[in-house]
């Protein structure tokens, strides 16, 4: 027998070397990917409290809204553009049956139709 082929180092066998180096990235990996959980809990926790933020802004914004409308009803409200009307000589409906229409001389009489161009079209 050739002593050669059999060494007597104390080497352990293959079997035992597989699952020791198929586990040897598995700490790193947990390591990676409790800093990745973490970086991600930390961006939406961000994004969360700007999300608060705006929503209160929106509020905000909302409730002014709701002040300026009120304002505009003042400035363009049926009763404001009644007194506007009033003011510039114009009559209410209600009125319309007892109000004359006065004016300063008759309106001309035009031709109706007047050409002004003619245009002719052939299809061929």
């Amino acid at each position: 027998m050739n002593r050669a082929a059999y060494p007597t180092s104390a080497a352990a066998p293959p079997e035992r070397r597989a699952p020791r180096s198929r586990f040897r990235l598995a700490v790193p990996l947990y390591l990676a990917l409790l800093l990745l959980t973490a970086a991600m809990g930390a961006v939406n926790r961000t994004l969360l409290s700007r999300q608060l933020r705006l929503m209160a802004e929106k509020e905000a914004l909302l409730a002014d809204v709701a002040v300026e409308r009120g304002r505009a009803v003042a400035v363009n409200g049926p009763t404001a553009i009644a007194l506007w009307a009033t003011a510039n000589g114009m009559v209410p409906v209600p009125e319309a049956g007892s109000a004359r229409l006065i004016a300063p001389t008759a309106a001309p009489d035009l031709d109706p139709y007047i050409p002004t161009m003619e245009l002719r079209t052939i299809w061929r």
